[in-house]
């Protein structure tokens, strides 16, 4: 189970609301430094980009995309974070100076613009998971209720999709240094990290020694909340049984659940392979009553073993139907 100190991003108040990743002390000093910039009291960054290793004027880059957030908060203007066990009402948007223009534009067109068109959309749609309903005969059974689809039968765009995935947990990885406050814990070999990176920046068109696997999770049948619309910040998940040599990071956002995992044992990345979207010749597409349990599992409790603020009760009555 997922440390309960981790920073996560998820719906609790109404239909939307989520939560994330912010220390209350950062946050002030990020609002005034961010009404500094405006004002001309903080000189711009700049810095080698994160991506392209250029030396250029950075953006304020979004570390959880922009489009997530307006996804996931849906009609709210606020997000419910919770960090440290304590949950937190807020406006805020996790940003720090990481990427330059030409690389946040790549981002966006590579593989986040065509993932936020097809993920779970503030009206309750999701595109990619109602074709892959439609296709429901076409589903590969792997084992009792899992399977995959091949990512062309969902008409599914598997590069943007694998250029997205890669490009959350290379950015939360990326922003560990610049947001000391936060409680971002990812790390990645340095051989892992810089082989996402040169991917992110077209330098080739494979990611050695990695592996990333891709599942839809389906909606809860008869819950009054859907849990769905979250995200959790990439984190390692340390205990497991394949040894040292393996490293596993997931992460949640808004009906996908990505799990990537890195190793430096030929053997043993080449196993890891198999389930992976990019490297698998199907381009599989998960989909597991396993992983509802664990998603649905996993955000229980953090909503039960967190404390909300006194701003977050009060809201809560405020709106309580």
């Amino acid at each position: 189970m997922r440390d309960l100190g981790h920073p996560v991003m998820f719906g609790i108040v109404r239909p939307g609301p989520p939560a994330y990743l912010f220390s209350t002390n950062f946050l002030i000093k990020s609002r005034q430094r961010q009404r500094d910039m405006v004002r001309g009291k903080v000189p711009p960054t700049v810095e080698d980009c994160r991506i392209c290793k250029r030396r250029r004027l950075l953006r304020n880059s979004h570390v959880i995309p922009r489009g997530v957030y307006r996804r996931v908060q849906r009609d709210e203007k606020f997000s419910v974070n919770i960090v440290q066990r304590k949950a937190i009402l807020s406006q805020a948007q996790l940003k720090a100076p990481l990427f330059c223009s030409d690389c946040e534009q790549r981002l966006s067109k590579r593989g986040e613009d065509y993932f936020l068109s097809n993920c779970l959309q503030r009206d309750g749609s999701f595109p990619l998971f109602f074709r892959a309903e439609i296709c429901s005969p076409s589903l590969k059974a792997i084992r009792p209720q899992a399977g995959y689809w091949k990512a062309d039968t969902l008409g599914a765009d598997y590069e943007k999709i694998v250029y997205f995935g890669a490009s959350i947990f290379y950015r939360t990885w990326a922003a560990k240094t610049k947001l000391p406050n936060h409680q971002i814990s990812i790390e990645f070999e340095p051989t892992a990290g810089e082989a996402l990176r040169a991917y992110l920046n077209e330098e080739c068109q494979d990611i050695p020694n990695v592996a990333l696997n891709v599942s839809l999770i389906p909606p809860v049948i008869g819950s009054p909340r859907d849990f769905r619309y979250a995200y959790s910040l990439p984190q390692e998940i340390k205990t497991h049984t394949l040894g040292s040599s393996v490293r596993f990071y997931t992460s949640e956002c808004l009906g996908f659940a990505f799990t990537l995992v890195s190793s430096d044992d030929p053997g043993m990345i080449s196993a890891m392979q198999t389930n992976c979207l990019l490297h698998n010749p199907d381009h599989p597409i998960f989909i597991s009553s396993e992983m509802l349990r664990a998603t649905v599992n996993r955000q229980i409790n953090w909503v039960r073993n967190s404390q909300p603020t006194a701003h977050l009760r009060a809201y809560n009555e405020t709106h309580r139907n």
